[in-house]
This record gives structure tokens, C-alpha cells and sequence, in this order.
């Protein structure tokens, strides 16, 4: 009965995790933007590949030094490529530190589009995604659709 109830509160605390929507998907990056936030680089993936285009994907990678990367299983990610990614987005708000406001002491909020609103006081307030695939601004080897 112990053992029972164990194994159901092991199987709710996965199912509880902080990954969901897991998924690889063909995205086309439209800009990668290293100035935007102080922990991350930010990468926009738009549906439709235009720059009025609000909707796609999301993405934040931590900012890593050059010298960390295993360039042997690492390449840079450019702008106007696509690529095959494994995508994974969190149960929560994720925090993060504005580069363009630090003299302002990070207070504000910045939107999107209208009535969008995209960061607030620490807290990106959109849902935005990560990947294994990604690591600083590289990508790894292979995964760059030809």
C-alpha cells in the first residue's frame, strides 16, 4: 500500500514537471538579439517570416563565453537559416534583467505589440521556449535544415 502510494506521488510530481509542450519544429531564425537581456540571448522565430509578424517562437538561451563551446559539435546560429529544434517551454513566469534598462534599476515594462505585455518588473510575461539544441549563440552540428 506504501509502496503504492509512493510510486502515484512519484508519477504527479513528473507530471507536474516544468517542461511542457515538447516538440521539434522546423523554425527559420529572423533575429538573434544579445542585447536585450542580461542572462539571455533572445531568438525570434516568426510564423511567417516577416517583421510584422508577432506570432512564432520565442527563444532564450543563456549567455555563455565563446571559449565554452565545443566547436568540434557546435556551430554559429545566423539570421535567415533554418533549423530543426527540439522546443521546451516552463510552467513559469521566467525571470529576467533588462540590459536597456540597468541604469533605471530594471524597473518598467516593455510590450510587444498592443496590449501585449512582453516584460515586467523581472518578469518576462509571454511564453517563451528553450532548447538543448541551442547553447549561447550556437546550434548544434546538424541541425541546420539544407
Amino acid at each position: 500500500m506504501i509502496f503504492g502510494l509512493l510510486t502515484l506521488f512519484v508519477i504527479c510530481l513528473a507530471g507536474c514537471s516544468a517542461s511542457h509542450n515538447d516538440g521539434v519544429t522546423d523554425l527559420r531564425l529572423f533575429m538573434l538579439d544579445s542585447n536585450e537581456f542580461k542572462e539571455y540571448n533572445f531568438l525570434w522565430f516568426p510564423n511567417t517570416y516577416t517583421d510584422s509578424d508577432t506570432s512564432g517562437y520565442r527563444v532564450l538561451t543563456e549567455k555563455i563565453s565563446d571559449d565554452s563551446i565545443d566547436k568540434s559539435k557546435y556551430e554559429p546560429i545566423k539570421e535567415g537559416e533554418t533549423y530543426r529544434l527540439k522546443l521546451f517551454t516552463v510552467d513559469w513566469l521566467v525571470s529576467a534583467s533588462m540590459l536597456r534598462w540597468g541604469s533605471l534599476g530594471d524597473y518598467g515594462a516593455f510590450v510587444l505589440e498592443p496590449d501585449v505585455l512582453f516584460w515586467d518588473s523581472g518578469k518576462i510575461m509571454v511564453k517563451v521556449y528553450f532548447s538543448k539544441d541551442l547553447k549561447g549563440r550556437y546550434v548544434l552540428k546538424g541541425k541546420r535544415k539544407q
